[in-house]
């Protein structure tokens, strides 16, 4: 690649690179966090869910918003919205004020990220395009692993004193540079004038479902009467279902759907969105009570933390890159493998805490942990995607990254519950410990589902072949 594609390249990879990191790097900064702004245990997982709810509702009402008002002028609006509401999110004055602002960074990356695979493919036609999309994957992955390293550096900087703000306030210089470098760099595109409609009311409905179910295993245990937690988990599964209702009859009618039911006719694929769900929400609950146990009950610091977290990145790095070697050496497919792997690294680290092990001890199960997030990460997409009829391909793969965000949300909500609450309490157990190990044997049994779904996929494909 020339300079100039270079610099266009790392305009454009600067959305996607944010976005995903603004989920993972707040994890470290938690603690500081409740400290600082006395925010609950259930704001603390709305702090990171509430940005998981806001981006799967709106990730497929973005991209199409791209398609239909043009790419490039959607990424720009995407990355000034990014960057004003990261700003507000460091400005946040109090627990439920920052979850407000977190709702609408998240909104705002759904805007962002789509248009990213798009301007990719547009401005690097070609023998460019492999090296483009290479460059994409490597940096989704190093912004998952970098995010609480850096995250812990910049609160241990404490630059100015704004502590964990600076998590958020780092985002602005990066939005202005890449904005302004952007209008300059990234080719103009004309929008096909008969692009499709956006399905608003679906993004809605989504978006208050979603809503309905994590605020009361959230925020709602704390702040809200149980007959209104009760009737906000009703709502939800009378949302999903008028959900579901509005996208057939939409689809029978020619309108605009968020999710096509004739791809979701596909059992193969159903399975495969099922897998995705499970396995995401397990991989970022993980590292959300990972992040609390190491700060809040074993007292490391930040950068401690984040540094611990590496060891962990540096796994998922070596298992990615060697994946394709192992699976044609060991014969066995790398999704249920990976599954059975991670399955048997929270064992490990179960059992770790159990003994009272301190941070020294849990460096190993976390290397096993890793490698089987690296091991099922990669290939699991392209598992899902595997028997998707071509016409679909686009939608499918904007549902799955729908699945990814919706995962982050629950899990952080569903498993965080676990370790925030402390659902058995055996006497001899430090508490801190315990409701980590809760958590932790939540952690394997999702393992252990998407080692089930995974082979149910394999199975379902090998019968239709």
């Amino acid at each position: 690649m020339t300079v100039l594609d270079s610099a266009r390249l790392l305009v454009i990879l600067a959305g996607a690179f944010m976005v995903v990191l603004d989920f993972f790097i707040v994890l470290v900064a938690l603690p500081s966090i409740a400290i600082d702004l006395a925010a609950t245990p259930g704001q603390l997982q709305l702090i990171v869910a509430g940005y998981g709810i806001a981006n799967a509702a709106g990730l497929i009402a973005g991209g199409k918003l791209g398609d239909l008002l043009g790419r490039r002028r959607m990424f720009l609006a995407g990355m000034a919205l990014f960057g004003v509401t990261s700003v507000g999110c460091g400005l946040s004055t109090s627990g439920l004020a920052l979850v407000l602002m977190r709702f609408a960074q998240g909104a705002a990356g759904a805007l962002l990220h789509p248009q990213v695979l798009a301007l990719l493919g547009l401005n690097f036609p070609g023998d460019k395009r492999a090296s483009a999309f290479a460059a994409y994957a490597m940096a989704m992955g190093l912004a998952g692993v970098a995010g609480q390293l850096l995250g812990g550096a910049l609160i241990e900087i404490n630059f100015a004193g704004t502590g964990w703000r600076s998590c958020f306030f780092i985002n602005a210089p990066i939005a202005i540079a890449a904005i302004v470098l952007g209008v300059r760099l990234l080719d103009r595109e004309t929008p096909p004038s008969a692009a499709r409609q956006v399905d608003f009311w679906g993004m809605t409905l989504t978006a208050a479902a979603l809503s309905c179910l994590i605020v009361p295993l959230t925020y709602g245990r704390e702040a809200l009467p149980g007959a209104v937690n009760v009737g906000l988990l009703l709502a939800a599964a009378a949302l999903a279902a008028a959900f579901a209702l509005s996208q057939r009859r939409r689809a029978a009618a020619g309108l605009a759907v968020m999710i096509p039911p004739s791809v979701l006719a596909a059992g193969h694929f159903r399975l495969g969105v099922g897998t995705v769900l499970v396995f995401y929400g397990g991989v970022a609950s993980f590292y959300f009570v990972l992040g609390l146990h190491l700060q809040s009950t074993l007292g490391a610091t930040a950068l401690r933390s984040g540094m611990v977290f590496a060891v962990l990145g540096a796994a998922f790095f070596a298992a990615s890159m060697s994946g394709g070697y192992l699976g044609r050496v060991l014969k066995r497919p790398l999704v249920e493998l990976g599954a059975l792997v991670l399955a048997a690294g929270h064992l490990l680290q179960l059992a770790v805490t159990l003994a009272g092990g301190g941070i020294a001890a849990m460096l190993g199960p976390l290397l096993v942990e890793g490698v089987g997030i690296g091991l099922v990460m990669a290939p699991l997409v392209s598992l899902a995607l595997s028997r998707t009829p071509p016409q679909h391909a686009g939608v499918a793969a904007g549902i799955l990254s729908t699945m990814q965000s919706t995962g982050n949300a629950l899990g952080v909500a569903i498993v965080g519950l676990c370790y925030v609450a402390g659902l058995w309490l055996p006497a001899g157990l430090e508490a801190g410990n315990l409701r980590f190990a809760e958590a932790l044997a939540a952690l394997g049994a999702l393992a252990l589902v998407v080692w089930v779904l995974a082979r149910r996929i394999r199975a379902r494909a090998q019968t239709a072949a």
